[in-house]
């Protein structure tokens, strides 16, 4: 229980800091940033699912992504990703005094939403040394689906959290032992 409400107030915090950073930075998102620098102009990028890489018009650029699922519409910048799994990482290093993890993740082929049956094209194996690797991959894959930017991801997920995560499990710890009191 003590680290169920570590964990959840962490991630609380770290969505305070991710959306206070989102409405005083108003940073613009990736698909609006190239749709409008390029548009008129050929750049190679995904054209859709199957189609692999082709020269398109900027202003037709999308994210490797279904088009059925949108681009958040309010800021990039802090990366929420980033910071909601790095307040979790934070948390559980703290908590187990260690940060080992050695979990991992197996995507039989063709599995993708995106393009199913193609991708990926044999089974891939995804593994995360420390909670600080997964954490990091998570931020990560917000740049790699073209949502928020490198950053986004870098300059504030990671920084956001570490101090901070030290006062949410002293607070936590001190507020379940608080409860088993009554």
């Amino acid at each position: 229980m003590k680290l169920f409400v570590a964990l959840t107030n962490a991630v609380s915090d770290a969505g305070c800091c991710a959306w206070d950073n989102k409405r005083a930075f108003n940073s613009v998102r990736p698909i609006t940033a190239i749709r409008t620098l390029f548009r008129g102009q050929m750049v190679r990028a995904w054209a859709g699912p199957y189609q692999g890489t082709k020269l398109i018009d900027g202003a037709a650029w999308f994210p490797y992504q279904t088009t059925s699922f949108p681009t958040p519409p309010f800021p990039e910048y802090s990366s929420g990703h980033s910071n909601f799994s790095a307040a979790g990482a934070e948390i559980l290093k703290r908590f187990t005094h260690s940060d080992r993890f050695g979990g991992s993740v197996t995507l039989p082929a063709g599995s993708s939403r995106v393009e199913p049956g193609a991708v990926p094209a044999r089974e891939l194996k995804l593994s995360w040394s420390t909670f600080s690797d997964a954490a990091d991959e998570a931020g990560l894959s917000r740049a790699t689906a073209a949502s928020t930017s490198s950053k986004a991801i870098w300059m504030r997920g990671r920084q956001a959290v570490s101090p901070p995560g030290s006062r949410v499990l002293g607070r936590s710890l001190a507020l379940v032992a608080c409860v088993a009191c009554l």
